[in-house]
């Protein structure tokens, strides 16, 4: 070869090997552009580009960011483009990430009738330990139904798993019978269970979910024949038949003569029979049965069971019964946080009734026990009672009480509004502010991976599920990120829960934070303008609205709640409709946030005009003003701190509480008002005199 065609063949070759690595880093250019698009959430950056080419680019440039590359396709309905990023991220250098792929691959095969597929994956992919939800179920449910499969591994799913996964692994093990563990839950996959000697228990299981009780109970009882084939579950069926078909005393004698007889479910069977002989009001045998349970059993959460269900017949009682058995509770329980919520209803039953004495009593007898809860609600109770006359209290006592409310309001498992009342005069900030007990031990894998998953904002709404099994173990730090991430794309409800996790674990937030994200401002124009315009109750202003409108959705605009309240405040469709015809309003979408808070700013106006104090005008709101209307007269007698706690709706006590400390804290962040100040504002009552002697 002559020496020109050479150099020639050498230029060449240098021109494609410039072409190519153009080329590579036109790839490279073309994928930040895009990785920055999604990061601003515009989905149209993926127009036009190869979905493979992409992938690989994006997992070159931070791993694992195939992966949430897929899930965005897939959220577009591109499902042949979303297979092809998450094949690459199954090779992912981000464990997570490629945990997290495989599983949408064996899912996926699995979909498409491809079982081989879920194998392969499963086998190319991370290990059969680290496999979760949806894709270690169909792993095992593939064994199942063709035979074989990794013996070690369905051991231990039929040990540590749940549900339908945990059925498949036993069904493959062959283990028929613990099987049934499972049929409670109705995750049992159809044909496990109705075939050959199993068709009489498939009988009572179908008698119990189409309601015909008394034939479940005779289906049961002839299964369980002596009682040999007695398993939890099996009895857990047979109770729900026995209540629900009014057989009570019936039941709780066959469960009784059970665990004579079978030692194996001895402790289960008593504790069906205590139910029953409670439900039946036969309160002497119930406790005979509790005892006996607390006395056998070595689990704490059953002999917790057992002191639950003897202090509530004790209430049930009455009398001096509850305050009797209180100094044996110790003996059953770590904390009274076991004991909710029937502590709480007979607390605020001794208000009600006016027992004020009985208090101090109940807090000395369950002192070494008390949740921080507890003691704040109990140390509250006490101390507005004394300060209003209805009990005597030495100063000693009182002092001893308030350190106690200090202490335990301070808690992140006690509501914040005993955290205001136990400090009207400090910044409220501090409750969420404070040293951590406990610091987290974070995972960098995790870390980085949650990191990773902010910048894809399309993935959003649907975020903190994704990555759940990672939260725990990430670091604060970018937890807080993703925490601003979501608020200022507006998902508040996310947010705030995410905050909230944090800080009920001990984990301080940033004082940024807790203004921003956990008391946001969404909605501002609309809030401002419906105040502007209804120029409501000189009581209804910015931080009241926001402080109920926080409860009552947490700014999520399309939330219907089980009783069908719909939007921002959670108003009823015909509470709607009535305000919107006094106000000559055209009809309008509840999820429409404008329409919303000028219909719900509208209501609270009225019931603030109907009622005397803010907090009988929140009652009314939450349970109706004919509710609101009777306790207000019932319990007048009674100072507001001690009537918030009397109201026979636990969910009203409840609510009150939460848009009482929302209010403050948004009067103390946007408007400079003190705790001190707001709670009068609203309850009518100086706190700090209230619970002072």
């Amino acid at each position: 070869m002559s020496m020109v065609r050479v150099s020639l063949c050498v230029a060449a070759l240098g021109v494609v090997l410039v072409w190519a690595c153009a080329s590579e880093g036109g790839v490279e250019d073309g994928v930040v552009g895009v990785l920055d698009g999604l990061e601003e959430g515009r989905v149209e950056v993926l127009e036009g580009r190869e979905a493979g080419v992409l992938a690989r680019g994006a997992e070159r440039e931070e791993e694992g960011a195939a992966f949430f590359l897929g899930l965005v396709y897939e959220g577009m309905g591109l499902r042949e483009e979303a297979r092809v990023c998450m094949e690459v991220a199954a090779g992912s250098g981000s464990v997570p990430a490629r945990v997290g792929a495989v599983g949408w691959l064996m899912e996926d095969s699995y979909d498409r009738g491809d079982l081989a597929g879920v194998e392969e994956w499963a086998r190319r992919g991370v290990g059969y330990g680290v496999l979760r939800g949806e894709a270690l179920a169909r792993l095992v449910e593939v064994w199942a139904r063709r035979g074989g499969g990794e013996r070690e591994v369905l051991e231990w799913v039929a040990e540590e798993g749940e549900g339908r996964v945990r059925a498949w692994a036993l069904w493959a093990l062959g283990e028929w019978e613990r099987v049934l563990e499972e049929v409670r839950a109705r995750e049992v996959p159809e044909g496990v269970w109705v075939v050959g000697e199993w068709g009489v228990l498939g009988e009572a299981v179908g008698a119990v979910r189409e309601g015909r009780y008394g034939e479940a109970v005779e289906g049961y009882r002839a299964y369980l024949g002596g009682g040999e084939r007695a398993t939890p579950t099996v009895l857990a069926d047979l109770y729900t038949a026995y209540r629900l078909s009014g057989r009570l005393s019936e039941g709780a004698s066959f469960f009784l003569s059970l665990a004579e007889t079978r030692s194996e479910v001895r402790l289960s069977a008593l504790d069906y029979a205590g139910r029953l002989f409670r439900f039946a009001g036969d309160y002497d045998r119930s406790d005979q049965v509790w005892e006996t349970v607390g006395e056998e059993a070595s689990s704490p959460s059953l002999r917790a069971r057992a002191a639950w269900y003897l202090f509530a017949n004790a209430v049930r009682r009455g009398g001096d019964a509850p305050l009797t058995l209180a100094p044996r509770l110790p003996a059953l329980l770590h904390s009274t946080q076991e004991l909710s919520p029937v502590l709480d209803e007979y607390v605020s039953e001794l208000i009600r009734t006016g027992e004020f004495r009985t208090l101090p009593r109940l807090y000395t007898a369950l002192a070494p026990i008390l949740s921080p809860p507890h003691r704040a609600l109990l140390s509250t109770a006490i101390l507005a009672s004394a300060s209003a006359g209805l009990l005597s209290l030495s100063s000693d006592e009182a002092h001893t009480l308030k350190d106690a409310l200090a202490q335990a309001s301070a808690s992140p498992h006690t509501h914040p509004y005993y955290y205001l009342l136990a400090h009207p005069d400090a910044s409220p900030l501090a409750y969420y502010t404070r040293t951590p007990r406990s610091p987290r031990t974070s995972d960098p894998a995790a870390t980085r991976f949650i990191r990773l998953a902010v910048r894809f904002r399309p993935l959003y709404p649907r975020l903190p599920s994704l990555i759940r099994h990672y939260l725990p173990t990430a670091a604060p730090d970018v937890l807080f990120d993703l925490a601003r991430a979501l608020s200022q794309a507006g998902f508040h409800y996310q947010a705030i829960h995410l905050l909230a996790d944090l800080h009920e674990e001990g984990i301080p937030l940033p004082e940024d934070l807790v203004r921003t994200v956990l008391y946001p401002r969404p909605f501002l124009d609309h809030v401002e303008s419906a105040l502007r315009t209804l120029r409501p109750h000189p009581s209804l202003d910015r931080a009241l609205l926001y402080g109920l409108m926080r409860e009552e959705s947490l700014f999520s605009p399309n939330i219907v709640s089980h009783a069908d309240a719909v939007g921002l405040m959670q108003l009823i469709p015909a509470t709607a409709d009535e305000e919107r015809r006094r106000l000559r309003m055209e009809p309008g979408d509840l999820e429409d946030p404008s329409y919303n808070i000028t219909l719900g700013t509208s209501y609270l106006s009225r019931m603030l005009e109907r009622f005397s104090l803010p907090i009988y005008a929140l009652a009314a709101y939450n349970a109706g003003p004919t509710r609101a209307k009777t306790w207000s007269a019932s319990y007048a007698h009674l100072p507001p701190l001690l009537w918030i706690e009397a109201l026979p709706l636990p969910e009203t006590r409840h609510y009150l509480r939460k848009v009482l400390a929302s209010s403050v804290y948004y009067a103390y962040l946007y408007h400079g008002r003190s705790v001190r100040d707001e709670l009068f504002r609203l309850t009518g009552t100086d706190v700090a005199q209230a619970l002072s002697l």
